[in-house]
């Protein structure tokens, strides 16, 4: 089974704009906005979308996890710690393909003009 990027983009973009209209279901004002930004480009939206989520992940990958785990290692059993340790370099690494991902975007938008 082969999976196309185009594909899969889309189905992206589709799942964004069905959280994006849950979230502002009650609020008219709010999904009137949004009914108007239906036809924001679905590269603008991925894009917006990505940087988004990297504007919360990255300090907590970063900067919060490793805090919490230097501060906790010392209480926990080796194994625990090792668990831990990797599952937040796991996170770290996942972050980081995002910021990759994000960049992609971005320079992909401005050189399709």
């Amino acid at each position: 089974m082969k999976v196309d990027i185009r594909d899969a983009q889309d189905l992206l973009v589709k799942a964004i704009r069905r959280r994006e209209e849950a979230s502002v279901a009650n609020d008219y004002e709010r999904l009137e906005k949004l009914r108007a930004l239906e036809e924001t480009p679905d590269d603008y939206l991925l894009k917006k979308t990505a940087w988004s989520l990297l504007f919360f992940s990255a300090p907590l990958a970063f900067l919060i996890l490793p805090l919490v785990l230097g501060l906790v290692d010392k209480y926990l059993p080796a194994q625990t710690s090792q668990l831990l340790w990797f599952s937040a370099k796991s996170f770290m690494a996942v972050v980081l393909l995002s910021f990759l991902f994000s960049i992609y975007l971005t320079f992909k938008e401005k050189s399709s003009y």
